[in-house]
């Protein structure tokens, strides 16, 4: 069965060559579920979805893709609050657009991946690709994303993805270890009750 480990697999193996992949990240006010970065510095996010109904449920997220398709974000209702308030209200305005949003960091392209049959291209936004997986396991782009912005990825970005490595290693270091007492109690245990 075809999951979302299984799609990044596969995406790896399609992206190998000259890019840098990571999985679940958090640098947008949003988790992607993988992002590719270039040698040149582009961002490519991959939104991955393994039923129609996941993929219809994506759009629920209504911050994510204002912010994928303009840049911007809504202010929330406690940043309303501090902009109409009489003391401070200066400074919240300040990061505000001429159509009252605040701008916001989004990757160069975006794509969404799914097994074959799940997406059509009809049904994708304007500002998405789509790539699929088939039967065999292998990737193609059947719609290729428009380029989003020109930016190239900051030294916040890439802050970010090393932050995230490093809460991943340890948190592997830390299951590792987890599994290793679990096996010794067992053989302990093994070993006192046998006759």
């Amino acid at each position: 069965m075809i999951d979302e480990s299984l799609i990044q697999e596969i995406l790896y193996n399609y992206y190998l060559q000259g890019y840098q992949l990571f999985p679940n990240i958090y640098i947008y006010p949003w988790e992607s579920d993988l992002l590719v970065v270039s040698r040149a510095g582009y961002i490519t996010e991959i939104e991955i979805k393994i039923s129609r109904a996941d993929f219809r449920a994506d759009f629920k997220k209504a911050e994510k893709h204002l912010g994928l398709e303009h840049g911007e974000r809504e202010p929330s209702e406690n940043e309303l609050r501090m902009i109409n308030h009489s003391i401070g209200g200066e400074y919240w305005k300040r990061g505000l657009n001429e159509r009252g949003k605040y701008a916001i960091s989004r990757p160069n392209y975006f794509y969404y991946a799914c097994p074959e049959g799940v997406i059509k291209p009809e049904d994708l936004p304007k500002y998405a690709g789509l790539i699929i997986i088939n039967e065999h396991y292998s990737a193609r782009i059947e719609r290729t994303a428009p380029k989003l912005h020109k930016e190239k990825a900051k030294p916040d970005h890439y802050s970010k993805f090393l932050n995230s490595i490093h809460a991943k290693h340890w948190s592997l270091k830390r299951i590792a270890r987890e599994l290793h007492e679990e096996l010794k109690k067992r053989e302990t245990h093994e070993k006192e009750t046998s006759p």
